[in-house]
């Protein structure tokens, strides 16, 4: 019974603008590429290459990019992929504290993804949204982990740090 989920969450980049945005930079470039090498006959321009790399490399970064956390009996666990391939496991010992919280994405992180916060607010893994599970760790470390089940997580923390309310 140690390792029961009690919640599984997956985001993604899910922003419909940031994809049409990305996707028609990178459409722009490979027909440039592809016009200067069939229409015209000559090489692609250099920096037109480079450009089109980038943006690849960037679509596929963050089409690849997801965050994953795990409520379990035993811990948090939470993963942020490409960046973080296995699960980092947070026995429920090793904090002082845990409770989901509104955050400023801009002001305190200075945007969403991997950051690090502005006055020792430690860091945070987000994808989008202002709400997010904060962990506070007895050595005073700190990670703001996004959520899109902010009452459902609230929920189930309450729960274990009262196990009899739920009987």
């Amino acid at each position: 019974m140690p390792n029961n989920i009690l919640l599984y969450e997956r985001q993604t980049i899910r922003q419909k603008w940031l994809w049409l945005l990305l996707g028609g930079t990178t459409l722009y470039l490979l027909y440039g590429s592809f016009a200067a090498m069939f229409i015209q006959n000559s090489a692609v321009p250099p920096m037109m290459a480079t450009s089109l790399l980038i943006m690849l490399g960037v679509d596929i970064l963050l089409w690849l990019m997801k965050l994953e956390f795990l409520i379990k009996t035993d811990g948090f666990y939470f993963r942020f992929r490409p960046f973080t391939i296995r699960y980092k496991r947070v026995a429920w010992e090793d904090l002082e504290d845990i409770r989901v919280r509104s955050y400023k994405p801009l002001r305190e992180f200075g945007g969403w993804g991997l950051r690090i916060g502005f006055g020792g607010q430690g860091m945070a893994l987000t994808i989008s949204g202002n709400k997010g599970v904060q962990l506070v760790f007895k050595n005073g470390r700190r990670i703001l982990i996004g959520t899109r089940q902010a009452e459902k997580v609230e929920q189930i923390l309450s729960q274990l740090k009262n196990p009899h309310s739920a009987e």
